[in-house]
C-alpha cells in the first residue's frame, strides 16, 4: 500500500474497513499469515512456531524473575506473521497471536513465581504517537490483555494499566540496529504516568526467583530485538517505585 493510500484508510472508520475487508475476503479469499496457505488466517503450522516459549536472561537489578519469555524465535513464518498483523493491519490473526501468549504465561509458571503478590500491573510497551496514527491502534493492548487474563485465569488478581507513555520519538524502534541506538531513540523520551508513580520505598521491590509485597509489573511487548526497550522501560518503573518481575512477547530475535 502506497502512501497516499495508507493515508486514505486511517481517515475511513473502522466499520467501513472491516466491511471492505469482508467484502475482499469473500471475494479474494486470504492466505495464511505466516507461509500463505490457501483459506487460513494463522495455519496450524504457523500456529505451532508460536508455541516454544523462549527465554533470554535479563539483569535481575531490572527484571525479579531474572529472565523475559517469548512465544516464539522471530524469523520466517513467525517474522511475517508479525509484521502483516502488525504493520499491514491484518487484525484476523490477533484471536491466534493472544492464544500463543496465553499458552506462554501458562508454561512459564510466571504465576507460581510471583508468590505472594496482591496484584499484577500488565503494562503494554507503548508505541510513539506517529506509530499509533499510522497503525490506528495501540497494537499491544490485546496482548496485555490476553496476559492479564491468564494470570486472572490462574487465580492472580491482574489488570491491563498504560502505565507508560513515549514522547518526541519519530524512527522506529526496528529501524535502529544496536543496543546503543535503540537505547538512545527512548532517553529522555520514556515517562510513567503520574497516577501509576508509587513511593520507591513502598515496600514492592524483589529479589531472586520469586516476587514478594503488594504490587509487581509484568511488561508485553510484540517484539524483542536486543532487550534495550524492555530495560529502558524497566528502568522508568523502577524509579516511579514499580518493580517489573518479568516481560512477555510475541518473538525474540535470535542472538
Amino acid at each position: 500500500m502506497n502512501g497516499s493510500a495508507s493515508l486514505l484508510v486511517r481517515h475511513v472508520p473502522r466499520p467501513v474497513v472491516s466491511l471492505c475487508r469482508g467484502i475482499r475476503d469473500v471475494m479474494l479469499p486470504r492466505g495464511c499469515a505466516g507461509c500463505d496457505m490457501p483459506d487460513e488466517t494463522l495455519c496450524p503450522s504457523c500456529r505451532g512456531l508460536f508455541s516454544q516459549c523462549v527465554v533470554r536472561p535479563m539483569p535481575a537489578s531490572l527484571f525479579a524473575l531474572r529472565g523475559i519469555c517469548a512465544c516464539a524465535t522471530y524469523r520466517g513464518p513467525v517474522r511475517r506473521a508479525i509484521l502483516q498483523w502488525k504493520d499491514h493491519g491484518d487484525e484476523e490473526i490477533t484471536r491466534d497471536l493472544c492464544a500463543a501468549l496465553r499458552a506462554c504465561v501458562r508454561s512459564s509458571g510466571v504465576g507460581r513465581a510471583l508468590g505472594s503478590c496482591d496484584r499484577v500491573l500488565v503494562v503494554p510497551v507503548p508505541s510513539s504517537p506517529a506509530s499509533m496514527r499510522r497503525r490506528g491502534r495501540r497494537h499491544t493492548l490485546p496482548l496485555a490483555a490476553a496476559v492479564s487474563a491468564e494470570l486472572n485465569a490462574g487465580g492472580m488478581p491482574a489488570e491491563v494499566e498504560s502505565a507508560l507513555n513515549i514522547r518526541g520519538v519519530r524512527s522506529k524502534s526496528v529501524q535502529q540496529i544496536g543496543a546503543a541506538q535503540r537505547s538512545g531513540r527512548l532517553a529522555d523520551h520514556l515517562e510513567v504516568r503520574s497516577r501509576y508513580a508509587y513511593a520507591a520505598d513502598s515496600g514492592t521491590d524483589a529479589v531472586g526467583t520469586t516476587v514478594s509485597g503488594t504490587t509487581a509489573v509484568i511488561l508485553v511487548d510484540d517484539i524483542v530485538t536486543t532487550g534495550s526497550t524492555l530495560r529502558q522501560c524497566a528502568k522508568a518503573l523502577k524509579v516511579a517505585g514499580l518493580p517489573v518481575a518479568t516481560a512477555f512477547s510475541l518473538a525474540q530475535v535470535p542472538d
